[in-house]
């Protein structure tokens, strides 16, 4: 057990002893309080150590056992007595005082003990209450976190519906490009077509023109020529020569007038029909032919015919016919020819209101 001179560590307070180092001023021995603890009776020995020897006290101990002295062999040194008693005094008030200052210690570390524990227990309070704060914080930070994970995951959904929607639309832009490039080429092909379609139609028109102007022109020769074939075929007046002609031949004369008969009818129903240019030519042509050969006919069987300014009709009238003839030819050519014009030219108009049409609805489109 540790001595009462030496310092008696307390957590928290004085780092020096306590109680100076005390020696014996007369013997210079060093005193020593011991405590046996013994299970029936603590017994306080006190020892002097005098050059490091010891004595040691105790009951059996000793050669007079029976007397005071003999077992108490420091009574009769009252020095000694005198000196352990002050010793033991001065340590009774060394230790009173030392356990005044451990109660005074005691009574401040108490007095820091509870204010700590107090400091800990608001501490400890403000912790829980701040940690409830922190949890209840959490929480609400995990409920906006998992709310905010929802909102993200409708966000990206939207956000993949419309990079969708983004894709189909540049792919329907692209389309409609697509259409929009063939729609122009397909106008500027009808372009193309319309402007060929309108420039022959114009170099037709103007053929029809030319056409129409050489038909005018037909028509009156021929008309010129019936006229100078009617003004030729007229009787003339009869001198006393033609009448002796008329006379000698009578049966030729009624034969030629026969024949001027019909060649009159037949210029008029050849210039009826050169004005008409719808009416089929062919069966006129083969009766024309029919009527020409039987007019010539006619005339290589009858008399020659001389008129007052010397016109011979035997001669000169087969050659008006061919030229007739020819004029009438060229005439229902150019009939059919203008015809094939006219349908040609409806066709185009046709096909170029059907590209207006169809230039229009893109148009509109």
């Amino acid at each position: 057990m540790q001595s009462i001179s030496a310092p008696i560590i307390v957590p928290g307070t004085q780092q020096e002893p306590t109680v100076p180092f005390i020696s014996s001023p007369v013997t210079g021995n060093i005193p020593t309080v011991t405590n046996n603890h013994r299970a029936s009776l603590p017994i306080t020995r006190v020892s002097m150590h005098n050059g490091g020897s010891a004595s040691p006290s105790g009951p059996g101990l000793g050669n007079n056992t029976n007397s005071g002295l003999g077992r108490f062999p420091s009574i009769g040194n009252t020095k000694k007595l005198s000196v352990e008693n002050m010793t033991l005094k001065a340590k009774v008030t060394e230790l009173e005082r030392y356990v005044a200052g451990m109660k005074g210690e005691l009574m401040l570390f108490t007095r820091k003990s509870h204010t700590l524990q107090s400091e800990i227990k608001e501490a400890e309070d403000l912790h829980a209450t701040e940690t409830r704060k922190l949890e209840e914080h959490i929480n609400r930070c995990e409920f906006e976190l998992g709310s905010k994970v929802i909102e993200c995951e409708a966000l990206n959904d939207q956000l993949i519906e419309k990079e969708r929607a983004h894709q189909q639309l540049l792919q329907l832009l692209q389309e409609q490009e697509q259409k929009r490039a063939q729609q122009e080429q397909q106008n500027k092909q009808r372009d193309e077509k319309i402007k060929a379609l309108m420039e022959e139609n114009t170099r037709k028109d103007a053929l029809i023109n030319e056409l129409l102007k050489k038909v005018g022109q037909l028509g009156t020769e021929l008309l010129n020529i019936e006229r100078e074939k009617a003004h030729l075929e007229r009787d003339p007046s009869p001198t006393p020569a033609d009448t002796t002609m008329a006379e000698a031949t009578p049966s030729a004369s009624t034969h030629n007038l026969t024949i001027q008969t019909q060649a009159e009818e037949l210029s008029d129903s050849q210039s009826d029909s050169s004005f008409n240019a719808s009416t089929s030519t062919s069966p006129t042509t083969t009766q024309s032919e029919n009527e020409e050969c039987d007019l010539t006919h006619g005339d290589s069987t009858a008399t020659t015919l001389m008129n007052s300014v010397g016109y011979d009709v035997s001669l000169e009238h087969p050659k008006l016919l061919a030229k007739f003839q020819a004029l009438r030819i060229q005439h229902a050519q150019t009939s059919e020819y203008l015809e094939l014009l006219e349908n040609e030219n409806k066709e185009l108009k046709v096909q170029l209101l059907d590209v207006d049409n169809g230039s229009g609805a893109v148009a509109a489109h």
